[in-house]
């Protein structure tokens, strides 16, 4: 856990390096995930007056979500509109719907982020596309298009991982990316799946015998994380926090996640091997302790260097796998 922690990735507990080991599975999430959910950008918007955009940008400042991120941190050719951001009051009556959107009341109005359903049933009104975020505040409704920039490193990642593990991608986005992601991960892709899709995809994995490590942002995949046998959350902020998950990588690390996947591996052989060692040592000194030939001096004597032994054999071992398996 330390050689690991040193190098992005926390664990909960040591036994999820066993489970580590014996992944043939993985499935990531897309925003957030392959995608850098702090390097979102919003390359188009339409349909809301300046102060409505500013309401719209109050709330999005109360999600943690890639998106709204990205709409808060939004550039505006108005100068006056983040003065007007700043004095506007914490929106009230927030509440976030995992995979659909986020709504709350500022300043007196109805304010909502999210997909074309999400936003067409709180205006009454057809939804729109499905490639774009919709927004709506002061009886206005508006629409952002968003691009994410791909993890530096992520392509050849996923190609070292797909040449030993079956690799799938599950994500609440629409499929306008398809023929992109299809070169990584062929015809497993799942696309507008909700949270609960996406547990569901995950369980039945597991049901046909298969051990599955499940990468998200935290966000909308809290299910998954949690019934997967391994579930990392990728974190690019240090405040992150995702209870359900089994441990977290920081999202500059997640193209080490074939040679971590490796050096588990080999801390399993390394365990394995001391476990041998130890029972050989023992059973060695047991017989010679039953026929006499150890005083009770020796074996006292003998009795905790077997334990320095052992300890001795699994952090060098560790340490020296690390050094081998590991960027530094």
């Amino acid at each position: 856990m330390g050689v690991l922690g040193r190098r992005g990735l926390y664990l909960k507990e040591a036994a999820v390096v066993l489970d580590l080991s014996r992944i043939d599975t993985v499935v990531f999430d897309k925003t957030g995930t392959l995608t850098a959910g702090t390097q979102l950008e919003v390359t188009e918007a339409a349909g809301l007056s300046d102060r409505n955009w500013a309401l719209v940008r109050r709330l999005a400042l109360e999600s943690s979500h890639p998106v709204s991120f990205a709409i808060a941190k939004a550039p505006t050719d108005a100068s006056d509109v983040s003065a007007l951001i700043a004095s506007l009051p914490a929106p009230e009556d927030v509440r976030e719907v995992a995979g659909q959107g986020v709504t709350g009341v500022v300043a007196g109005q109805r304010v909502a982020i999210g997909s074309a359903p999400f936003v067409a049933a709180i205006t009454h009104r057809p939804a729109g596309f499905p490639d774009r975020t919709y927004v709506t505040a002061g009886g206005e409704v508006g629409w952002v298009r968003l691009a994410a920039s791909v993890r530096s490193g992520i392509d050849e990642a996923a190609g070292k991982l797909a040449q030993d593990l079956r690799l799938m991608l599950v994500s609440g986005d629409a499929d306008t990316e398809r023929a992109r992601w299809s070169q990584l991960f062929g015809h497993r892709l799942h696309f507008r799946k909700s949270p609960s899709d996406k547990l569901a995809i995950v369980a039945a994995e597991r049901a046909a015998g298969r051990r599955v490590l499940m990468v998200g942002d935290g966000l909308n995949d809290a299910g998954a994380l949690r019934v997967a046998d391994v579930g990392l959350a990728v974190c690019d902020d240090s405040a992150c926090v995702v209870p359900a998950c089994h441990g977290v990588i920081g999202g500059d690390r997640l193209t080490e996640l074939p040679a971590i996947l490796r050096f588990a591996r080999h801390a399993r052989y390394i365990v394995g091997t001391c476990l041998a060692v130890s029972l050989v040592y023992n059973a060695i000194g047991l017989t010679l302790a039953l026929s006499g030939a150890l005083t009770p001096l020796a074996a006292a004597i003998l009795m905790p260097v077997s334990s320095l032994t052992i300890v001795g054999l699994s952090s060098g071992g560790v340490r020296w796998s690390a050094r081998r398996s590991l960027p530094s």
